[in-house]
């Protein structure tokens, strides 16, 4: 699901494509003032254009014109760009029935910087559109009701927006359908149909299906198992609800415990990723390492009254499925705190600067970690990779017996990939034999034994 590159020049040849009839009266300037629009032309400049159908639509208003003079306006295509003309000709052009204008406006709002981005705008162009049966708009209409953009989150309305731009051949529909079978979004899950529409969306030219079909599993899976790190840590099948409190106390300290990532709905569970976070509190402020999974990221926040932590432009490279490079830029926005007798809860709001929008709904759950921590006498996870094998052998010595440890596999990029669950061990030295079905590379084995936390790195 990459955003789409919004250059002036994709929405031009996206958009002026087709120039429609203009009826009787002569409009051979009004086409030839288009094309120069579109660099088809250069026999008269594009300041002439753009003036030449400013001065049109003095005496004939027309729909198509006044979408075109948006796209000038907002690009500043002839005349100086100016985003509060643009969307006035936009909202003209779309309620005189020229759809596509509801696109252009919905786009701008979507994508707008310098603090104009509007999801409940954007919404309100796509809906508009798409209730006049524009296809892209039904897309746009659905991406949105499908992550909860401006909108109230709603798989089921968004499939139904989808199925209507599906209708006239829309790839990106059609992979977003196959998106819903796979995952059991908003339908029971269909891997039959899943794969017609994402093998229809690639025979289309979808790059993303094409992609979605080489995934063995999809985003969300019943059978995904959670990255145990104690008993303490409970992490809920569902999005928690969190009240904010921050105690007037330092609550400086290292924490461990779980983040815990869920599909647009906040009702599935999708991942669960090992998080730390050591921070030194000073008054109203907070600096500190937030360690997720193999990425560890330093942050300075503020703590608000309300509760939140507010980070200060923290910016983070972390794990995208949707991304080429299976990397994206993020923004650390706030954590909705809840600080109760060491306890920390917490829903974490992350922007992607590659989409250009929130991500799904994140929680934390972690617990300070006691003061002679330091002392235990676990130092040292070994792990050994046999050359003849699958199997990597884990050797560590524990202080006294523990009821249950977990074993966890991290990529590179911080990716969940493997997990293992196993129940007593003695005190002393242990050795535990594991066959990850996972290729050859790079990663992160963690061990969780009661208190004992272990990390090391291997080459596969």
């Amino acid at each position: 699901m990459k955003r789409p590159k919004l250059t002036s020049f994709m929405l031009m040849a996206g958009i002026l494509s087709i120039v429609p009839s203009f009826g009787q009266t002569d409009k051979n300037e009004w086409r030839l003032a288009v094309d120069v629009l579109k660099d088809k032309d250069t026999s008269k400049g594009k300041e002439w254009a753009a003036n030449l159908l400013v001065d049109s639509q003095n005496y004939e208003k027309d729909a198509y014109v006044q979408n075109v003079l948006g796209i000038a306006f907002l690009h500043g295509l002839g005349v100086k760009a100016d985003t509060t003309r643009a969307i006035s000709y936009f909202k003209e052009s779309g309620a005189m029935g020229y759809s596509q204008a509801y696109h252009n406006l919905g786009m701008y709002y979507k994508y707008a910087t310098g603090g104009k981005q509007d999801f409940e705008k954007a919404y309100e162009a796509f809906k508009n559109g798409a209730d006049a049966g524009n296809p892209n708009n039904c897309y746009n209409c659905g991406f949105m009701l499908y992550k909860g953009l401006g909108c109230q989150q709603n798989y089921e309305a968004a499939i139904d927006q989808f199925l209507r731009a599906a209708d006239h051949n829309h790839a990106s529909a059609m992979f977003m359908l196959g998106l819903c079978y796979r995952n059991g979004f908003g339908v029971e899950a269909d891997t039959t149909i899943a794969n017609i529409y994402l093998r229809n969306a690639a025979e289309l030219g979808s790059t993303d299906a094409m992609e979605e079909m080489q995934k063995e599993t999809p985003e969300y899976s019943s059978t995904i198992r959670e990255a145990y790190i104690d008993d303490i840590i409970d992490v809920s099948s569902e999005m928690p609800t969190i009240v904010s409190y921050v105690p007037k106390q330092d609550i400086s300290g290292t924490y461990n415990g779980v983040l815990a990532t869920y599909d647009w709905s906040g009702m599935y569970l999708q991942s669960e990723t090992p998080l730390s976070i050591s921070m030194e509190a000073n008054k109203d402020s907070l600096r500190g390492l937030w360690i997720q999974g193999a990425d560890s990221i330093a942050f300075s926040a503020r703590i608000d009254s309300d509760g939140a932590i507010r980070f200060n432009n923290t910016i983070a490279d972390l794990y995208d499925r949707y991304s080429n490079s299976f990397m994206s830029k993020y923004l650390f926005e706030h954590v909705n705190l809840n600080y109760v007798s060491d306890i920390i809860t917490g829903e974490l709001r992350l922007y992607s600067l590659s989409e250009m929008e929130p991500e799904r709904p994140m929680s934390i759950s972690l617990r300070k970690k006691e003061e002679d921590a330091a002392d235990e006498k676990y130092t040292k996870l070994y792990a050994y990779s046999s050359p003849s094998s699958n199997q990597i052998s884990l050797k560590f010595e524990l202080e006294e017996a523990v009821s249950v440890v977990s074993v966890s596999f991290y990529s590179r990029t911080g990716m969940n990939v493997a997990n293992y669950k196993y129940g007593k061990l003695s005190a002393g030295e242990n050795i535990l034999t594991v066959s990850p079905d996972i290729p050859d590379g790079y990663y992160t084995i963690t061990v969780v034994a009661g208190n004992n936390h272990l990390s090391t790195i291997i080459v596969k």
